[in-house]
């Protein structure tokens, strides 16, 4: 994947310069996320209250406890959570109290529940559930990230499991788009860089994608209705919004909190957790570096 189709004149910037920035957003595609001495550095330290809008972290670690608690939950023939424990986990997950009532007379199996069923698929793809004898218990590794570890390493984890190991096609069939996931690290750059206030999604495309990359993620779309920016909402914007890092609002002078149920919100931004979870090592570059770089 080419990083930026950005056009640099020499006689702006000095040669050297250009090469060592273009080689490090380069490195961003190609960098291991886990190397400590990499260019992006995903913190394990955060808190409880670091993590109070992460959805899915908050989804994950009930699923592990109610398991841990309930020594294990039945799994139907076609291998989903039983019904009960649907239920169970249903009324203790964070929803506004009419969303839950709702739930509860209507959705009966974990597919009606997409942040269920992604909680489960992230547990069973890092191991830390397993489907053994018809029924569903917490591995060693399970029990020791929700007894014995902080917050903030469940969040890692899970983060790395849903952007580097699973394809998240897997949650966005209707718009598959492999080469996105393929330039994550340099996609979590220019959202932190892009995102800093509300943007409207109609711009979003061009602010993160250069061109060679809108016109393949064009090229794949099936038919008039289809647009960049679902992609880009159902690839990296929504499952970055699952773990509290970006928001959306209908108005920017009239934000608010809100499930999020599908249809296209209009504005979104980052959100003071992006920052302080995703942090980009800088490249070592002479002071004049800050005219290509804006770096958290």
């Amino acid at each position: 994947m080419k990083p930026l189709d950005l056009p640099l004149p020499d006689d702006e910037f000095p040669k050297e310069l250009v090469e060592v920035t273009m080689s490090y957003l380069d490195g961003l595609v190609t960098a291991d996320w886990e190397d400590p001495d990499g260019p992006i550095r995903l913190r394990d330290d955060l808190t409880e209250a670091d993590l109070e809008s992460a959805k899915i972290y908050h989804d994950l670690r009930l699923l592990l406890q109610l398991l841990e608690q309930e020594g294990g939950a039945n799994a139907t023939a076609k291998g989903n959570l039983c019904r009960a424990f649907v239920r169970l986990w249903v009324e203790h997950a964070r929803w506004p109290a009419e969303h839950r009532e709702l739930m509860l007379r209507t959705w009966k199996i974990e597919w009606d529940i997409p942040r269920l069923h992604h909680a489960r698929i992230l547990a069973e793809f890092d191991k830390l559930i397993i489907h053994r004898k018809k029924r569903w218990i917490l591995t060693k590794k399970g029990r020791d990230l929700l007894l014995n570890q902080p917050p903030g390493v469940l969040y890692r984890r899970a983060f790395l499991t849903m952007f580097r190991k699973l394809d998240i096609t897997y949650f966005a069939p209707q718009h598959p788009a492999p080469i996105l996931q393929d330039g994550m690290g340099l996609l979590l750059w220019e959202v932190g860089n892009a995102l800093k206030d509300w943007r409207p999604i109609q711009e979003i495309p061009r602010l993160l994608l250069p061109d060679s990359v809108l016109e393949l993620v064009r090229s794949s779309l099936d038919g008039p209705r289809d647009r960049v920016e679902y992609v880009l909402m159902d690839h990296i914007l929504r499952p970055l919004g699952w773990f509290g890092l970006v928001e959306h609002c209908e108005d920017p002078s009239k934000p608010r909190d809100r499930e999020d149920w599908g249809g296209v919100p209009r504005y979104w931004q980052i959100t003071p957790l992006y920052s302080k979870f995703i942090q980009f090592k800088p490249p070592p570059l002479p002071g004049s570096a800050g005219a290509l770089l804006s770096l958290n």
